[in-house]
């Protein structure tokens, strides 16, 4: 990576806690699921082809959109130089049709792309092309390799016939007060491991290299 992507990263990071700061009280709202930074910075970097978004209370308030419009699209307008033609090949949309995987219905959530991306051609088909009355089953593996997951849980009748304990990975972000949040989260199972932290291990460096501070992964029984 040329250029340290981290400084104007901050600025969104910064956005981000004035527009959870002004958000009225809900008893479903996770504020750590508000925390999309890391996930840009990825993005930006090149190492994850896309981002989906979906908040907790989100079916209710259109929070997602409320993000692109209130944090994202502020936040880019100030970008300049190189940091621009970064930020102008992102696309924001909102997945209208019903795409789903055994586990999660991704209508009414949001994504964002990089325009010229290898997976873009894929991303379209299966997030942005599909009307509301479409019906789309894809599968975890799918997901998992467009969000760039190391990777993704069994399917749903393996894990009944097995059953295996089943582990939530955290990407934590230390800032400078030496708290933690939240930038990205997936699952896994034991055998993954060695793939986690292989994963873990090339993201930090390019963390570290875009100027970003001490990234700390955790693993909890789900």
């Amino acid at each position: 990576m040329s250029q340290l992507l981290y400084p104007a990263i901050r600025q969104l990071r910064d956005l981000e806690r004035e527009f959870q700061a002004h958000l009225p009280p809900h008893p479903q709202l996770n504020p750590a699921s508000l925390c999309l930074y890391g996930e840009v910075l990825f993005l930006l970097a090149g190492l994850k082809p896309c981002v989906l978004v979906s908040f907790d209370i989100d079916y209710a308030t259109g929070l997602s959109a409320q993000w692109v419009s209130k944090v994202w699209s502020p936040w880019a307008a100030r970008q300049t130089g190189s940091m621009k033609e970064k930020v102008d090949k992102v696309t924001w949309v909102k997945v209208e049709g019903d795409v789903k995987t055994e586990g999660c219905d991704f209508q009414g959530w949001w994504i964002g792309y990089r325009k010229g991306d290898v997976h873009e051609p894929r991303i379209q088909e299966i997030f942005v092309r599909t009307r509301s009355s479409d019906s789309l089953m894809i599968s975890e593996e799918t997901v998992a390799k467009l969000l760039a997951y190391p990777v993704s849980l069994p399917p749903i009748e393996c894990l009944l016939k097995s059953p295996v304990e089943l582990y939530e990975v955290g990407y934590m972000d230390v800032d400078e007060e030496n708290k933690e949040h939240l930038i990205m989260s997936y699952g896994c199972i034991e055998s993954d491991f060695d793939l986690v932290r292989k994963h873990f291990i090339e993201w930090k460096g390019a963390w570290e290299a875009a100027g970003g501070g001490r990234l700390r992964c955790e693993v909890r029984r789900a």
